[in-house]
């Protein structure tokens, strides 16, 4: 399937999710001369408030708001990385949604962050926000990196979160 987004954020809209760092991406992107599609799904109390972000710092045609949907697998599916810049997660489940598809997570190092990706080999951890811009930007330069990594991602997930593994934890 034809690529068409760089990036996407799928989540509830919310101060905690770390959605500036999306603004931050697009504006250092724009800065380095690097055209980059950014696509956000979701819906929440900081929708007004990126929306308006977005606007302001005119970033329309790099991040696409493609508002909340039950079914996001054809964006997944059209993206290149997921991002998660969230300050905390339990245990979130887009990252198993996108490495469904082989399509690699770069996210924050929240609290719990390495029991679920191990850096440069089933996705990428920042650890620090003001680092982001630059490691995304540099990852997606990598794109046998990114095949390599989301491959992994996935042999590691379709073992691990079998439905069979699943219920272990729920019983």
């Amino acid at each position: 399937m034809k690529k068409i987004y760089d990036l996407v954020f799928l989540g509830r809209l919310a101060p905690e999710k770390r959605l500036d760092v999306l603004i931050d991406i697009a504006k250092y992107a724009k800065k380095n001369g690097r055209n980059i599609r950014i696509a956000v799904m979701g819906d929440g109390p900081s929708k007004k408030w990126f929306l308006k972000k977005i606007s302001q710092n005119k970033m329309q045609q790099i991040i696409s708001y493609l508002g909340k949907s039950k079914k996001p697998d054809n964006i997944i599916q059209k993206s290149k990385l997921l991002i998660l810049p969230s300050e905390n997660e339990g245990l979130p489940l887009v990252i198993l949604e996108a490495s469904e598809y082989n399509i690699p997570a770069v996210i924050a190092n929240f609290p719990g962050a390495k029991n679920l990706i191990t850096h440069n080999k089933t996705g990428w951890i920042v650890d620090q926000y003001k680092k982001f811009p630059a490691a995304v930007l540099h990852i997606l330069e990598k794109s046998n990196d990114m095949e390599r990594v989301g491959k992994t991602a996935h042999k590691l997930f379709k073992n691990r979160y079998t439905e069979k593994n699943i219920q272990k934890f729920v019983d």
